[in-house]
């Protein structure tokens, strides 16, 4: 039924952005994944389609946000409770707006990383992955609603 359409849309979307993300050359398609993923979760076109705007463009911002932040090179403890801020601020502001989350998760999510190594050019790939994603997502929703959305005849039937 519709669970095992919507599980397969997204397994599908996931492995195409991260498919692409990683031809396109981006550092990281397990983000592109993840920004496919995200945007299927909207429970119309029209909510999927505002999601990834939100994630992509709230991305965008977020990475831009961070960029001078990884460029401190800050330590562990201090990364840590930058961190700890971040998370309270999006548990704030998630339930209330998406995109504006972004500007937290974003930062939050690359300061995470960067105490795993390099943060060279961290910031666009978030960015660029996570656009990827959400155009992928937007695609997958499209293209699956336009192919399983019920004719006027069929609607008739269902109906009698």
């Amino acid at each position: 039924g519709g669970g095992r359409l919507r599980a397969g849309r997204v397994t599908r979307a996931a492995a195409a952005a991260a498919a692409a993300a990683h031809v396109a050359g981006f550092g990281h398609p397990a983000w592109a994944a993840m920004g496919a993923t995200a945007t299927l979760q909207g429970t119309t076109t029209q909510h999927a389609v505002v999601r990834a705007l939100q994630r992509a463009l709230g991305t965008v911002a977020g990475a831009l946000i961070a960029w001078p932040l990884l460029d401190l090179h800050l330590g562990f403890w201090a990364t840590a409770a930058l961190v700890v801020v971040l998370q309270v601020v999006t548990e704030i502001v998630v339930m209330r707006h998406y995109g504006l989350a972004m500007l937290t998760i974003t930062p939050m999510a690359l300061l995470m990383t960067s105490l795993g190594g390099s943060v060279e050019g961290i910031a666009l790939d978030r960015a660029l992955d996570t656009a990827v994603g959400a155009v992928v997502g937007v695609l997958a929703v499209v293209l699956v609603h336009a192919r399983h959305r019920p004719t006027p005849r069929s609607t008739r039937r269902a109906v009698a």
